[in-house]
């Protein structure tokens, strides 16, 4: 065997398993895109290679209502980065996933703050395809909230996400996003 193979076939497993829990939850398989995550962030913990896996636990937890694990989750996260910096992408990540934790406790304006912080840095770093996503997350937060204009916010939101999924020529996933737009009343 090389040297170093083993733990760059690991780390190779580890993007696999955050691409494929992406895939799976965005497809409707729940329970599988679980599983992929959690062996993902397992696996992450392991290796010491980051937090992204358990940054996406704490956003897939606070969405599906699960605001204690989340809580903790955040509080794992939060420990083991403590006295290291984060770059940008950690802050990216670690800020999408508070975003997400925020709306799930009602906490609106840290909420819209860090969304629009996330939103903001991948702007800057052009970062289309993951900018869509937290669009769309911070929509979804609009519907959530339910107060006045909120609908037409999430709506004018989902039709930006709809056209940069459009220009990025995933039609599949502007597909999904005008099924959403058909159910959001204003």
């Amino acid at each position: 065997m090389r040297p170093g193979a083993a733990a760059g076939d690991l780390q190779f497993l580890l993007s696999f398993l955050s691409d494929l829990s992406e895939l799976l939850l965005e497809l409707g398989r729940e329970a599988d895109g679980e599983a992929a995550l959690e062996e993902a962030a397992s696996l992450e913990d392991r290796l010491k290679e980051g937090t992204s896996s358990l940054l996406g636990m704490v956003t897939y937890r606070a969405k599906q209502g699960q605001i204690e694990a989340a809580r903790q989750l955040l509080a794992s996260v939060r420990t083991q980065m403590a006295g290291r910096p984060l770059n940008l992408v950690g802050a990216i990540q670690m800020g999408w996933a508070e975003a997400n934790l925020e709306a799930a406790e009602n906490r609106w304006p840290e909420a819209w703050a860090s969304f629009a912080y996330v939103v903001d840095q991948l702007t800057r770093v052009g970062a289309r395809w993951y900018r869509a996503q937290v669009l769309r997350d911070w929509a979804e937060a609009h519907v959530a909230r339910g107060e006045a204009g909120d609908a037409e916010r999430a709506r004018e939101m989902l039709r930006q996400v709809m056209g940069e999924f459009e220009a990025m020529g995933a039609p599949i996933y502007a597909g999904r996003v005008q099924q959403r737009l058909n159910v959001i009343v204003v």
